[in-house]
């Protein structure tokens, strides 16, 4: 049998990295309550960009193509089953 090999201890963790990373979760909860006492509310500023002055959101717009899609689709369908009855 083979001599069994004694694993090296895992090195600690040092302390100066989890202060660091302590801190920096300070920092990120320190700036979004910042953004909540602004005022700052990012549907309401990204709503010009996803909306049209027709007041079409993106969202109405791929329920509009996913209708055309349906109505080709069916052409399409039809269009075949003539082909491959000739």
């Amino acid at each position: 049998m083979a001599p069994k090999k004694e694993l090296a201890p895992a090195p600690e963790e040092d302390e100066t990295d989890d202060i660091e990373m302590e801190e920096m979760g300070e920092e990120e909860d320190m700036d979004y309550d910042e953004e909540e006492e602004m005022g700052f509310d990012l549907g309401a500023a990204l709503e010009p960009f996803l909306a049209t002055e027709d007041g079409q959101t993106v969202a109405t717009a791929l329920v509009t193509i996913a209708k055309h899609m349906e109505m080709q689709n069916k052409i399409l369908v039809k269009m075949l089953s003539k082909l491959s009855k000739e």
